[in-house]
């Protein structure tokens, strides 16, 4: 019981640390999309 409670917490804790690597990384790409659509954007609208 407590062995099996063990590697869930640490599945689980892997599981999430993956996920938080993927978001963030999909934040910083939107993020460079943002920006970059948006220094376009200003740009043609000098």
């Amino acid at each position: 019981m407590n062995f099996t409670k063990l590697s869930f917490s640490t599945d689980f804790r892997a599981e999430s640390f993956f996920y938080f690597v993927l978001a963030s990384g999909l934040a910083a790409r939107d993020l460079l999309l943002i920006r970059s659509g948006y220094g376009v954007f200003l740009f043609q609208s000098e």
